[in-house]
């Protein structure tokens, strides 16, 4: 197999576009699969807040999912310094995979959770 080093920035680069794809790109798929779940779960919680407690349960809830994307950013960042020197390609770190997840996570879960929010 090729060995192609991860760079931290671009798991941090990729996890700010979508929590999760950082995580793809420095091989973690499961934890980058939880992580996403897992902010959409905050998405949820902000549009049920609105709901139970506006203002202030919005404000709460958004202030939460900034904090919960950070820590995956950073925790995106520590994974890949893992593999700044040395990393084994595997089946899924090509661009047209991270792009097919960017797009199944944004367009598709994201703009259902939306949607169904309405």
């Amino acid at each position: 197999m090729e060995n192609k080093p991860r760079k931290p920035w671009i798991a941090g680069a990729l996890t700010f576009f979508s929590i999760g794809l950082g995580h793809l790109y420095h091989g973690d798929f499961k934890r980058g699969i939880v992580l996403f779940f897992g902010g959409q779960l905050f998405l949820i919680l902000a549009y049920s807040s609105f709901l139970f407690y506006p203002p202030y349960g919005l404000i709460i809830a958004f202030i939460a999912a900034f904090f919960y994307l950070i820590y995956c950013i950073i925790d995106a960042v520590k994974g890949a310094k893992v593999f700044k020197i040395s990393y084994t390609v595997k089946k899924y770190n090509r661009w047209y995979l991270y792009l097919l997840y960017w797009f199944v996570a944004i367009i598709v879960i994201q703009s259902s959770i939306q949607i169904a929010a309405i």
